[in-house]
This record gives structure tokens, sequence and C-alpha cells, in this order.
């Protein structure tokens, strides 16, 4: 029998969103509506790693309104409200900050999703409008690609199969 223990934890604000790191070391990001993202040990204990947050020059605050990590890597993937995304290591903390071509408003939701390897990201949003960025060993993004489909886009899938090696977008869906 397993026993739950409560712990809480100060994200400085409300939980927008959180992803679990799949490898080792395993721990989990926390994104809130004060454009910060907070770093948890499983047992819920803060991790000791370079902050990462986003305020605008005009000193409106930028929810975090999407994160992942990376399948293999150390690294996380965060966009915010207003279409900024960062990538961001344990060890180096931020490494690639870019302007996608997303924005979010009213609670509208945005994916982000890698392929199997994790050369590739997409990003897709509520309007339809969806980016291929390829992502290099050290964790930097760029964009490839960015194109609209005519209706929104509620999910993102990326299938994989053994032909499909190679590093282009055929697999996603």
């Amino acid at each position: 029998m397993s026993a739950f223990h409560e712990k809480f934890i100060d994200t400085k604000g409300h939980i927008t969103c959180l992803a679990w790191k799949p490898t080792a070391p395993s721990y989990f990001a926390v994104g809130s509506d004060q454009g910060n993202v907070a770093f948890y040990w499983s047992d819920g204990s803060e991790c000791d790693f370079p902050p990462l947050s986003y305020q605008s020059r005009t000193s409106k605050v930028r929810q975090v309104v999407a994160l992942i990590f990376h399948p293999t890597l150390d690294l996380l993937a965060v966009i915010w409200s207003d279409g900024v995304m960062r990538s961001w290591t344990s060890q180096k903390g931020v490494v690639s900050n870019q302007m996608s071509p997303h924005s979010v408003r009213n609670e509208s939701l945005l994916h982000l999703k890698f392929n199997h390897n994790g050369t590739q990201l997409i990003s897709a949003d509520h309007r339809g409008v969806i980016s291929i960025w390829s992502c290099t060993i050290n964790g930097a993004l760029n964009m490839l690609c960015t194109f609209k489909i005519k209706h929104g886009c509620t999910h993102v899938a990326v299938h994989h199969s053994d032909e499909d090696d190679d590093d282009d977008a055929s697999g996603v869906a």
C-alpha cells in the first residue's frame, strides 16, 4: 500500500501547464500565469536550476501556455502567450529565444510535440497555424516552416514507424 504525502509547492501564480522529464534524472516543470516556470523533483522539493521566466518589455506578464521536455536530451521547450518560445537546459538555462507565429488569447490551446528522436518539434494553435522547428544537439530551436490549415488544431500527434528514420515531417498529423 502506498502512502500519499501532501506537500505544497509555490508556483508563484496559478498553474497553466506542466511536464514530466522522461529521462533520468527525472523532475517536472510547472508553468504559471505569472510567466514563471518552476522545477521540482518527484518528492516535491524544488530543483536548484537556472531560472526560467519571461516578462515582456511592456511590463505585461505573459503566461506560460505550453511546455514539453525533449525525448532524450535535458531540454525543455516553452512557449508564452504572446508567442515567445525558449529552449532551456538545467545546465545552461536559456539556450535559444525565438518569436513564433503563435499568439494565444482567452484560454485558447497551443500544442507542442517532439518527433521520436527529438530532431524536430511541431507547434500548433487553435487558429490552425502549424510550425515545424529543428532542434540541434545543443538545444537550439530554429523554425523550418510555418503553414496554416483551414480549421483550428485541437490535438497534435506524431507517428513513427521503422521506415521513418529520416528527419522529415512526414509522420506529423
